[in-house]
């Protein structure tokens, strides 16, 4: 991830995470990187592109934005289980990142939007890490 991304990093160590995941791709579009944006930035429509998704509600903000939350039901082997993500950064430029924290785990994923000849390029990056 570009160094931006590192918004983890404080001024004190909170706990200590295990990478074990590790999640990329980059998928072209005609959509215009606005309108790319519009779409991925709000977690209300992962469920459309993320078969892995069943359902999405946004628990916290008006609009999809910067400190805005989302429930996210994701499958799982023994069910379901729902992650609160959390937007830490929104640019409308083309970037967009959102971490979910359980007990157990911690994701952190970075949706960017880059304009190309005929549309855009999406790029997904998540980090799945077990706390310990």
């Amino acid at each position: 991830m570009p160094s931006e991304t590192n918004l983890a990093i404080r001024s004190q160590v909170v706990s200590v995470c295990w990478v074990v995941a590790h999640y990329r791709t980059s998928v072209l579009t005609s959509w215009q990187p606005e309108t790319v944006f519009a779409f991925m930035a709000d977690l209300s429509n992962f469920a459309v592109w993320d078969p892995g998704v069943r359902e999405v509600r946004m628990v916290e903000g008006d609009v999809p934005g910067r400190g805005s939350a989302f429930d996210v039901d994701v499958r799982v082997p023994f069910g379901t289980m729902t992650l609160r993500y959390e937007v830490i950064a929104w640019e409308p430029s083309g970037r967009v990142v959102v971490r979910a924290e359980t007990s157990i785990l911690v994701s952190l994923d970075e949706i960017t939007i880059d304009a190309s000849i005929d549309g855009s390029t999406v790029t997904y990056d998540a980090d799945l890490s077990f706390k310990g």
